[in-house]
């Protein structure tokens, strides 16, 4: 279900779900659109922009893999091509800034391996 996601990240493109029959922006990646019901989707690109909706400070490892990166922030970011649609994502540390709601942000992306690209927010 989420595999379009996944693939365009690849490529740096940020995408999100649009039903086929009611043109309806949807995320997360849903099997049916919530407006209309339909099951025909579409993967299409959005600005790589959006608004701090709010965020975590994560002070804990939870798995030892992340212990030297402690304390990095995850944030729910209010897409610009439509504010209902939240995407949450890691923040790209920015020296001397610090986060607050509403602020803009802008999507980069972070190849993890060959086949995972994941998607960080960093402050615009």
């Amino acid at each position: 279900m989420s595999t379009g996601f996944w693939d365009h990240t690849r490529k740096h493109e940020l995408r999100v779900q649009r039903c086929a029959a009611c043109q309806e922006l949807r995320w997360p990646p849903r099997p049916v659109c919530g407006s209309c019901g339909d099951d025909a989707v579409e993967w299409v690109a959005v600005p790589r922009r959006g608004r701090l909706y709010s965020w975590v400070t994560i002070w804990r490892a939870t798995v030892p893999a992340l212990q030297a990166e402690v304390p990095f922030d995850v944030a729910v970011v209010a897409l610009d091509a439509d504010p209902r649609l939240r995407m949450l994502g890691r923040v790209e540390a920015v020296p001397d800034r610090e986060l607050a709601i509403d602020s803009p942000m802008n999507v980069v992306f972070h190849a993890v391996t060959d086949d995972v690209t994941l998607a960080y927010w960093r402050l615009a």
